[in-house]
């Protein structure tokens, strides 16, 4: 697979990152979303330190996936007890 050298502006700083070609979208969608997370706590709450806004915005993000994380395993779990379910209803009829 082939990978490009691409750049990412975080922050201010930018950062040299290789991506497989498929990758590269989201990986620029990623960083474009992190740079709207710190101008919005930078807006919001007046905060000029780029360590902070980082941090902020690293635990607004965690968060998020934790959410997601939960909301996918409870969606799974139902799955597999609907699947049980369905296996055990034909159990009983053989």
């Amino acid at each position: 697979m082939e990978e490009l050298a691409i750049k990412i502006n975080i922050c201010g700083r930018i950062y040299p990152l290789r991506a497989k070609r498929e990758d590269e979208a989201l990986m620029r969608n990623a960083a474009k979303s992190i740079e709207e997370k710190l101008h919005k706590y930078a807006v919001e709450f007046g905060i000029e330190d780029k360590q902070d806004l980082l941090a902020m915005a690293l635990f607004d993000f965690t968060v998020e996936a934790s959410r997601l994380r939960e909301s996918n395993t409870k969606l799974f779990d139902e799955q597999i007890k609907s699947l049980i379910e369905v296996i055990d209803s034909h159990n009983r009829v053989l």
